[in-house]
């Protein structure tokens, strides 16, 4: 979605004021009015900070959504979630995650982001999961907690940032950070809204001062720290202070990527390399490009602008994101993305020694434009 220039403009107010809960609690009373004027009855929840103060702010204004978690096999986010819905006095949903929902849900995540990105599919395919359970159970509207770790400063690598580092990550951040969720809720026919990243959100970002959204805390230093402490006041300490949890790794999605990757063989890559030029950075990305390519999706053409190429693809990057492949180029020129070291491995085998296998070609009809 795109926003208004102004937020690119915007000033970082530093204000005076010192008490941080009165941030918490002016960040709840602006979730929960959203809640109520979209008439969202669900949450889609994992048992971290960002959702947990979400569907928290909404018990605090009267307002009882049902939960929805999403657990996948090695995930950890199931014992928070539910210890979270017990102390709100929530319902818990478990979403149904057998292997032809998982299937469905892949593919609708590459549809609606056009990405092979392991990591983005992962996570996107958990949250297909979840908004699909929401749709299936009732829900009219599912609230999410993405733009919580943009926002309020959640990621462990912006943990050390002084202001005018986080003056910097706010102006990339405030307008240029995509989430799929409201995509993927358009394409399954429910309506989803993001309380963490709306303009009132953004606002009291903005105007809350740093000390409030970083610090430490019995030794240790936490991000969302406002949000943090706002759920310790009620009672859930045990999510308050536990520490971030990636999707893909909270709700299990990552043992997808483990499973798309073991059906890779690294000829699988040398030959997708040969006719596509891309450097796959991992078996998954082999396994994704796989699953698009028969699904007729194409991919990005070429970046003309040498300046904004990606390395890995060759597709145009956002800020020094590449959307389509997941690389992305820091300032200093340092380039990473989600790696099982297939592309080094490549070099070490030597593309040339290994035959090329035989493509039919054929595409799975109807895949590529599934919205509902």
């Amino acid at each position: 979605m795109d926003y208004p220039s102004i937020w690119y403009k915007y000033i970082p107010a530093r204000s005076l004021r010192v008490n941080c809960d009165a941030f918490g609690d002016e960040l709840a009373a602006s979730i929960a009015s959203l809640l109520r004027d979209r008439g969202c009855d669900c949450v889609l929840f994992s048992g971290g900070i960002d959702t947990a103060f979400v569907a928290a702010a909404a018990v605090e204004a009267g307002i009882r959504p049902r939960l929805v978690t999403v657990e996948l096999p090695g995930g950890v986010d199931a014992r928070f979630a539910a210890s979270a819905a017990e102390a709100l006095g929530l319902e818990l949903l478990r979403a149904p995650v057998d292997p032809d929902l998982v299937e469905e849900c892949e593919r609708k995540a590459i549809s609606v982001t056009r990405s092979i990105d392991p990591v983005e599919i992962a996570a996107d395919t958990a949250a297909c999961l979840g908004l699909r359970a929401a749709r299936d159970g009732g829900c009219g509207c599912a609230a999410t907690g993405d733009g919580g770790d943009e926002l309020f400063l959640g990621y462990p690598f912006l943990l050390g940032y002084d202001q005018r580092g986080v003056d910097r990550w706010y102006s990339r951040v405030l307008t240029g950070s995509r989430f799929a969720s409201r995509d993927l809720g358009f394409a399954l026919g429910i309506g989803v809204e993001l309380p963490l990243y709306t303009d009132d959100a953004r606002r009291i970002a903005l105007e809350t001062p740093l000390e409030c959204k970083i610090g430490d805390v019995n030794g240790r230093r936490y991000g969302k720290l406002l949000m943090r402490r706002y759920l310790d006041r009620r009672g859930l300490g045990n999510i308050a202070w536990r520490e971030k949890v990636p999707i893909t790794e909270g709700s299990g999605a990552m043992g997808l990527i483990a499973r798309w990757s073991s059906g890779v063989e690294l000829r699988d890559a040398v030959e997708l390399h040969r006719t596509t030029g891309i450097k796959f950075p991992s078996r998954a990305h082999v396994h994704l490009y796989r699953v698009m390519e028969g699904m007729c999706i194409e991919r990005p053409g070429r970046c003309s602008d040498p300046r904004r190429t990606c390395p890995t693809c060759g597709s145009c990057m956002e800020g020094g994101f590449c959307r389509f492949c997941g690389t992305y180029v820091g300032d200093g020129g340092a380039v990473s993305h989600y790696s099982d070291g297939t592309w080094d491995e490549l070099g070490r085998e030597g593309a040339a020694r290994i035959s090329r296998s035989r493509r039919d070609g054929s595409c799975s009809e109807g895949i590529a434009h599934d919205f509902r």
